[in-house]
């Protein structure tokens, strides 16, 4: 869901190195939602194989107010 390389997930989790830009944010919003009904239920969902399903999932109230593009 990250796109980084498991040695990157190591250097950050060993201090070496941390998260930063999109990778810092899809965190933090992974942090804020793990004990949600909303994540748990996509987690369930048999789609959530796909990273790119749930990280929409976990997008999507971020960006339900908007209005579509014209």
């Amino acid at each position: 869901m990250l796109w980084v390389t498991w040695s990157t997930v190591n250097r950050w989790e060993s201090g070496f190195a941390a998260p930063s830009g999109v990778h810092l944010r899809i965190l933090a919003i992974l942090d804020q939602h793990l004990t949600s009904p909303t994540l748990r239920a996509a987690l369930r969902d048999p789609r959530s194989g796909d990273p790119m399903f749930v990280l929409y999932r976990l997008l999507q109230p971020l960006y339900a107010d908007r209005r579509p593009l014209k």
